[in-house]
């Protein structure tokens, strides 16, 4: 329903915050696949994906900050987009060391974050 009413919006040239939330879930979801099996270490492919998925969802959320001035002062909405952009800061991090244990906590994290901003703002 709700991304039937965010296509609406879209092919009418109008997009809310909740539509760029819908996004940043959807990159959400392409970054799980990797919550129980990190990339193999081995194929850098793999690494690269993942690396790009985790800067697609933050480029998402990077988004949804620009598009929404007046929230970025509410306290709530920016520790989130903050705690977005923290828990990301760890992506190379966890690369570098090729740590699976980082990788799954940065998606938890992310996901927390990513839930909360779609039950309350999406």
């Amino acid at each position: 329903m709700e991304e039937a009413l965010s296509a609406v919006r879209r092919g009418s040239g109008v997009e809310l915050l909740a539509d760029c939330v819908l996004d940043a879930n959807a990159a959400m979801e392409a970054l799980l696949v990797y919550q129980d099996a990190p990339p193999d270490w081995d194929r850098p492919a793999a690494v690269t994906d993942f690396a790009q998925k985790a800067a697609a969802y933050g480029a998402a959320v990077t988004r949804c900050d620009a598009m929404a001035p007046a929230l970025s002062q509410s306290g709530e909405f920016r520790r989130l987009v903050d705690g977005v952009a923290a828990a990301l800061a760890f992506v190379p991090k966890a690369i570098a060391a090729r740590d699976d244990d980082l990788i799954r906590r940065v998606i938890i994290e992310l996901q927390s974050f990513d839930n909360l901003l779609a039950l309350r703002y999406g």
